[in-house]
């Protein structure tokens, strides 16, 4: 497996950075027994503000939303969210 997800959306007020990460998991059975090796890497992030929405790379360069929602199961629904708001007591 190698695919692009979203990670965890993070919220700052009204602003709200969802990292892109690519992850890895491979796996094999040897004359020792069964292994698995998993790993997760930074591809970009995504910066949405009400200004609007903007994606960086990992040196800064600035990506295609719209590519990225193609390549990013579920990402369109993410960035739909609505900010949490806090309960009042």
């Amino acid at each position: 497996m190698n695919d692009l997800r979203a990670g965890q959306p993070r919220w700052m007020n009204e602003l709200m950075i969802i990292p892109i990460e690519r992850v890895s998991i491979e796996q094999g059975l040897n004359h020792l027994g069964f292994w698995v090796q998993g790993q997760k890497e930074p591809v970009a992030v995504i910066v949405r503000n009400p200004q609007g929405v903007r994606a960086f790379d990992t040196e800064a360069q600035q990506l295609s939303v719209e590519k990225l929602i193609l390549k990013v199961e579920g990402l369109a629904e993410v960035l739909a969210q609505e900010p949490k708001q806090e309960h009042e007591k």
